[in-house]
């Protein structure tokens, strides 16, 4: 059973509560709610394909002398209703498209970028202090082996927000690559409705002409009853 599409109330909804400030795991659960919003809609192209192969069935028969008007007609409609799925796509697409825009300029996913430079620059310049300390202490007879919780802290919370960051960068990565994909697939299905535009106009044709054919019958059988009176 697929998953039910993603309205533009959610779209909107999930846009406009991106929090003022976001920390690392906010900003993770921020972009797996995107993965599932794709995934949600790679559901929706798995449905689309499967009614293409119905219309692929329905239209291959076009060769024969007689069509279905109702056949025609549905297949219209089927047309139509997959120009508006593949419209609807497009939208939910553009809008994945500037929630990762908006999450790769957000200020906070800056301030953590920029920020591990600074963090790494201020716990060098902390430890060669500690060095000089330990030299003086030295040179006054005092013990060298004093700690320091909060520079141990600092290093710690310097490694976790490159950790953290590097999986963000990673999801990130991965869902660009599945828009890619996106914006693939979606190409495919503008081809393939071409196609099938084309086979309805050729269908249409077909129709057209067996009406001439059936008019120059009836015709040709009308004359023949008359020849034969005489």
């Amino acid at each position: 059973m697929a998953l039910p599409t993603p309205t533009a109330d959610e779209y909107e909804q999930f846009t406009t509560n991106l929090p003022t400030k976001v920390t690392p795991s906010a900003f993770l659960q921020h972009l797996e709610v995107l993965v599932q919003l794709e995934s949600r809609l790679n559901y929706r192209f798995l449905e689309l394909e499967a009614k293409l192969r119905f219309l692929r069935l329905l239209t291959a028969g076009t060769e024969t002398p007689v069509i279905d008007d109702n056949d025609l007609e549905n297949a219209k409609e089927k047309l139509d209703l997959l120009n508006t799925q593949i419209e609807s796509l497009k939208k939910q697409g553009k809008s994945i498209r500037r929630k990762i825009e908006k999450c790769i300029h957000h200020p906070d996913v800056k301030r953590c970028v920029e920020g591990k430079p600074v963090l790494e620059k201020e716990i060098e310049d902390i430890e060669k202090e500690i060095q000089e300390m330990n030299t003086y202490f030295n040179s006054l007879g005092l013990p060298s082996d004093l700690t320091f919780p909060s520079l141990s802290t600092m290093q710690a919370q310097c490694d976790e927000l490159e950790t953290e960051f590097s999986s963000l960068q990673k999801q990130l990565n991965d869902l660009q690559v599945e828009e890619t994909e996106l914006d693939e697939e979606i190409a495919q299905l503008e081809k393939t409705k071409y196609e099938l535009g084309e086979k309805l106009k050729s269908l249409s044709d077909n129709v057209t002409t067996d009406i001439e054919v059936q008019e120059k019958y009836k015709q040709l059988t009308k004359m023949i009853a008359l020849w034969e009176q005489f």
